[in-house]
């Protein structure tokens, strides 16, 4: 059975003027594409509007994701189906659009970043008198999971020790967290343990958190 043109990757053979000329045509159709196709959808990417193809996977978490070059990055939160969803992947461009995955964040966990201290005047004596900024909570949407990927292959994972998680969050939003940063999930209290910025390129990507229940 032939495989539809966008689902079709470029292998490593060099290419003659006329089959560049065929990924140039591709590319601008592809465009077309996201206006007909039946898997296209409007979704919002970081709050901007956007159209991108949604297939389903094997893990109904999961999602692959088609869209033109540059639109999506690492780390991006897709509000799709009413859901905010986690880009997972690094994109990979075939000559025509460029491919990740996205997982549904299945929580959300509030941060409270500390106001700083600011001069808010001077007394007489030119002494400053100082005032503090209101403190600001933030909603981090995340992927919450009790297992975590094998270092070596994705299709591998380890099994997290009881009363552990790994928390996948976007790294635009990890300068908020330290290895002291205390979270409600799934209504029980957690610490931050450790953290892995392995997966942030050129700051994008995504931050994983391992957290451990405590009683406080």
């Amino acid at each position: 059975m032939s495989e539809d043109w966008y689902l079709m990757t470029s292998n490593n053979k060099y290419l003659s003027g006329f089959e560049l000329d065929s990924f140039e045509e591709a590319y601008d159709a592809f465009g077309d594409l996201l206006d007909q196709s039946p898997e296209s959808y409007n979704v919002q990417v970081n709050s901007v509007d956007k159209r991108i193809i949604i297939q389903t996977t094997h893990k109904s978490i999961n999602k692959t994701i088609l869209f033109s070059k540059g639109n999506i990055n690492q780390g991006d939160i897709v509000l799709f189906d009413d859901l905010n969803w986690l880009v997972l992947d690094m994109p990979t461009f075939n000559r025509i659009y460029e491919k990740s995955i996205m997982a549904v964040c299945n929580e959300t966990f509030t941060v409270v970043e500390k106001g700083e201290r600011y001069i808010k005047d001077f007394d007489e004596l030119g002494r400053p008198e100082y005032g503090w900024h209101d403190d600001k909570n933030h909603e981090i949407s995340c992927v919450v999971e009790s297992s975590a990927e094998s270092m070596y292959s994705r299709d591998k994972v380890v099994n997290m020790p009881e009363g552990t998680l790994s928390i996948k969050i976007p790294f635009d939003k990890s300068h908020l967290i330290t290895l002291e940063t205390k979270i409600d999930v799934f209504d029980a209290p957690y610490q931050v343990y450790n953290i892995n910025k392995a997966n942030v390129f050129k700051g994008k990507g995504v931050v994983e958190l391992f957290v451990r229940k405590t009683t406080t």
